[in-house]
């Protein structure tokens, strides 16, 4: 007489050994509000999913901000630099021409 064990997979999981992972059929990135941020990615993992923020983002995936790249000086001391979301613009003050992170005097 055999008895025969009925066994239960975690979320996320199916299979006879709970060995697939669900993600089309249980929709895990999309069931789960946890990233909830405008700039969050949600990564399906194995049974599971993980938060990250976008590039020129920072954060813990479930709340993401903008980068202030300007905050690292990484413009010329002769531009002014504007943050913008996910990136940053170097623009050289009156007197000056180039890149914005490179300046130089312009002779008239």
């Amino acid at each position: 007489n055999s008895q025969w064990s009925i066994c239960k997979c975690s979320e996320g999981l199916y299979g006879v050994f709970c060995e697939e992972d669900c993600d089309d059929c249980l929709g895990e990135c999309d069931l789960h509000s946890n990233c909830n941020s405008q700039w969050s990615i949600c990564n399906n993992t194995i049974g599971s999913f993980q938060c990250s923020c976008e590039t020129g983002f920072s954060g813990n995936g479930t709340e993401c901000s903008d980068i202030d790249e300007c905050a690292d000086n990484i413009c010329s001391p002769h531009a002014t630099c504007t943050n913008t979301q996910e990136s940053y613009r170097c623009t050289c003050k009156p007197g000056f021409e180039g890149t914005g992170r490179a300046c130089v005097y312009r002779h008239l």
